[in-house]
């Protein structure tokens, strides 16, 4: 299992912060605009996730794809010099999220799983920019990655899957949408596990042979994604900014465990949160790839 660490930020605390050096890879998004190594693995998100219809508009899948690739040729600048000579090892669709697995309560996004009746609309305008993405595969460098959404296993892949693996070609990549809360809500997990076993498959016939898990670094979730990838022949990766944010409350992982270490009042005294960022980032990095 690769492990792409989130980089929203050059810095953590005031002192850089450099996960990219650290693994190979990062997961970049087209909000932040920041630096990485001329030989860094990146994926670039979407940006949908922030994208919640209050604080920052929706956009149209044609917009969402200019954005990343205005992204892409500005890092190409800052890395090479020059507008071409680099791009994102793969960039995600447009994906929707509210109905599925987000809300807005009172005007503000909330993380919540939906129903079939919400997620329905999600899954057609994630399919929608599914295929305007494939459509302009001659403007993307790098490999398209396809998000997929669904409220339940059969959801998932009928309403979803399924349909979009029409507009995928032999070598792109697929992602695992609509699971990153289930660290918080640990039930859903049993959904994961099916879903993840009853697509891998699909994938594999359709001749794709990378999928991967958007925001999801449950340690005994990514064991059994990297199971099931090994059983069908997929290589399969993730991405988190959970190991940041635990860094910074004081946790290290260690043997695929989070432990409480240091208290808030031994912060800047027993532990720098960038320090222990990059440890931790580097320990897990490691632990995923042994899977």
């Amino acid at each position: 299992m690769l492990f792409y660490p989130s980089k929203n930020n050059n810095a953590l605390n005031r002192r850089p912060f450099s996960p990219d050096q650290l693994t190979g890879r990062a997961m970049l998004n087209p909000h932040y605009r920041v630096l990485v190594d001329r030989d860094t693995r990146a994926i670039c998100d979407s940006g949908a996730f922030q994208d919640d219809g209050v604080a920052r508009p929706r956009l149209q899948p044609w917009a969402a794809l200019q954005r990343q690739l205005t992204f892409e040729q500005w890092l190409s600048w800052q890395v090479t010099g020059t507008p071409d000579d680099w791009h994102f090892e793969s960039i995600i669709t447009y994906d929707q999220m509210f109905g599925v697995d987000e809300a807005m309560i009172d005007g503000k996004k909330v993380k919540t799983r939906g129903t079939i009746e919400t997620a329905q609309p999600a899954v057609d305008e994630t399919l929608r920019a599914a295929a305007y993405y494939a459509s302009q595969r001659d403007r993307i460098q790098g490999r398209v990655c396809f998000a997929a959404q669904g409220i339940n296993p059969d959801h998932y892949l009928n309403s979803c899957v399924v349909p979009m693996l029409d507009v995928m070609q032999d070598g792109d990549w697929f992602a695992f949408g609509g699971f990153c809360i289930i660290g918080k809500v640990p039930s859903l997990k049993p959904y994961f596990y099916e879903t993840v076993e009853r697509t891998l498959p699909l994938l594999k016939k359709r001749g794709v042979t990378r999928a991967h898990i958007l925001g999801v670094c449950v340690a005994d979730a990514i064991q059994f994604a990297s199971a099931a990838g090994r059983r069908h022949g997929i290589e399969m990766s993730t991405d988190s900014s959970s190991i940041e944010v635990n860094s910074v409350m004081g946790r290290v992982f260690d043997g695929g465990r989070w432990q409480q270490r240091w208290s808030k009042a031994e912060k800047y005294i027993d532990y720098h949160p960038r320090d222990l960022a990059h440890a931790n980032i580097e320990t897990y990095s490691q632990w995923s790839s042994g899977l």
